[in-house]
């Protein structure tokens, strides 16, 4: 089966001139599958056709522009920190990305033992969810800043990060110290 992809401008004027599709307006491409597959987790026939617009500034235009109602659009909580519109078509995640919602202990466990070599049933031998969250919530609130800030202020050569940027001698915990630098 052939697959169209549409542009944002088109997905927008398919929202326009179909008053009789329903739509689930998202911001990127990569968030169809993600909420497909949680619509299927939760055993419900929705019958919304989901779209891309590319960013949420498109979605938020969208709001703004047409007046339909066959459309109900979700953003993520960004660093942006752009206010909000009050509008019924409008679901605003409390969270950076849907993916956010389904972090638990199986699935940390499986990616800490997948990042150390250590089988996923012994990472709870030396971690819990509980220590992973205590750490990492205070040192994330300010490294996304830091790293958003980098990311739109500051041109730099550097291709991409990863945990030895960010981590002590291979462990698990943030250096406070590699941070701040």
């Amino acid at each position: 089966m052939t697959v169209l992809a549409y542009t944002p401008d088109e997905n927008i004027n398919r929202i326009m001139m179909d008053r009789n599709t329903k739509y689930l307006v998202l911001e990127g491409v990569d968030d169809i599958p993600k909420y497909e597959s949680a619509i299927k987790q939760i055993d419900v026939e929705l019958d919304f056709q989901p779209i891309a617009l590319g960013c949420k500034n498109k979605v938020l235009s969208l709001l703004s522009q047409v007046r339909n109602t066959n459309f109900v659009a979700i953003v993520d909580l960004d660093f942006d920190q752009v206010q909000m519109p009050t509008d019924s078509r409008l679901l605003t995640l409390k969270r950076y990305s849907i993916e956010n919602y389904l972090i638990s202990s199986t699935i940390i466990n499986s990616f800490v033992g997948s990042l150390t070599n250590v089988p996923k049933n012994e990472v709870p031998l030396w971690l819990t969810i509980n220590e992973w969250v205590s750490h990492t919530h205070e040192k994330l609130k300010g490294l996304i800043k830091t790293l958003h800030y980098y990311q739109t202020q500051v041109n730099t050569d550097r291709l991409s990060w990863n945990s030895v940027d960010l981590t002590t001698n291979g462990g698990w915990y943030f250096c406070d110290q590699k941070i701040n630098n």
